[in-house]
């Protein structure tokens, strides 16, 4: 498939905004895609103003929703963002010719950009096999690239040397840093002075004024969803150089979150986070693949969160009456 998207359109159409959300996914009790709450889903991020969705990564279940699914998933969110949000989609696998056709694929249902990380299993490891597998994907994509770097919490675990070769290729436009490495942290800001033009963005939703602070353009989390609006105020903050009050919000965000996935430990993460959506009237259910518990504590802590905090978890697009 031919390129269908201009580097530079795509370019700046990502800099309109800080936050994207890397999106969860909405299922019914059967764990397929809920397609009502997909486009209520939609509308929150649009009202949170977000200006970017991921689909399919870590917290969007992507290596496990069925196929038809996902396709289904990216088609009706670029339908229903009506080019409101840039989409960018999973395409995440084990060898180029797999991930060449996950992008095909994702580019005919209409996604902007396709994210490519490391593949869930990689045999007879190396270096120059590794660079050589994202060369190929990189350079015959049909879509720009955003680059997922989970840093040393991947399975295969890409080099600072691979990384720097992939920051240098002209189609790597984005890059979703949730390494939490600060030597990733400034290989990706010394790529970006020699490519002004590479978006940086935190995935590390605990480390977001560190990483403004750094230098970085964006925030892409996974908790967006619920967070967007204390993200946004922690950039203009940093922005501003008031780091005091950045730090500030960044308290009572890391407050929210740690009440919603289960205190610090992140127990009940995913399914702490569908439910708290079904309680804002986003989702209809908390189920997911993970199967993370839902225990009594934290069910308490995220309602008491609700209520203090719900001016700024709400939006106009919550249309189901909220739970209690």
């Amino acid at each position: 498939m031919k390129r269908q998207t201009s580097l530079s359109s795509i370019s700046e159409r990502i800099k309109r905004g800080p936050i994207w959300s890397a999106t969860p996914t909405p299922l019914d009790e059967g764990r397929r895609l809920d397609r009502r709450s997909t486009t209520r889903m939609v509308e929150h991020h649009i009202d949170l103003d977000c200006c970017g969705l991921f689909l399919g990564g870590t917290c969007g279940e992507g290596p496990w929703l069925h196929p038809d699914d996902f396709n289904e998933f990216v088609q009706i969110v670029v339908s229903e963002a009506d080019k409101r949000m840039v989409i960018a989609a999973q395409v995440s696998d084990n060898s180029a010719l797999r991930m060449l056709r996950n992008i095909d694929s994702a580019a005919e249902c209409g996604a902007d950009l396709a994210v490519v990380a490391s593949p869930y299993v990689f045999m007879n490891e190396t270096d120059v096999r590794l660079l050589a597998l994202y060369q190929e994907t990189i350079e015959k994509s049909c879509l720009p690239i955003v680059f997922y770097d989970r840093g040393h919490h991947a399975a295969i675990s890409v080099s600072n040397e691979i990384l720097e070769e992939i920051y240098g290729m002209e189609n790597v436009i984005f890059v979703k840093d949730s390494s939490g490495d600060v030597n990733r942290r400034e290989l990706a800001l010394k790529a970006r002075r020699e490519r002004p033009e590479l978006v940086l963005a935190n995935g590390d939703e605990f480390k977001a004024v560190e990483y403004f602070q750094a230098g970085y353009d964006a925030a892409m989390f996974g908790g967006s969803i619920l967070i967007a609006r204390y993200a946004a105020k922690i950039y203009e903050a940093c922005l501003g150089n008031r780091l005091e009050e950045a730090i500030e919000i960044e308290r009572k965000m890391q407050h929210v979150l740690y009440s919603v996935y289960g205190g610090e430990s992140i127990s009940c993460w995913l399914t702490g986070l569908k439910e708290c959506l079904v309680k804002l009237g986003v989702f209809q259910t908390n189920r997911s693949f993970l199967d993370y518990p839902l225990t009594v504590e934290c069910q308490e802590a995220m309602n008491e969160v609700l209520n203090l905090e719900r001016e700024w978890l709400s939006t106009g697009s919550n249309l189901l009456t909220p739970q209690k």
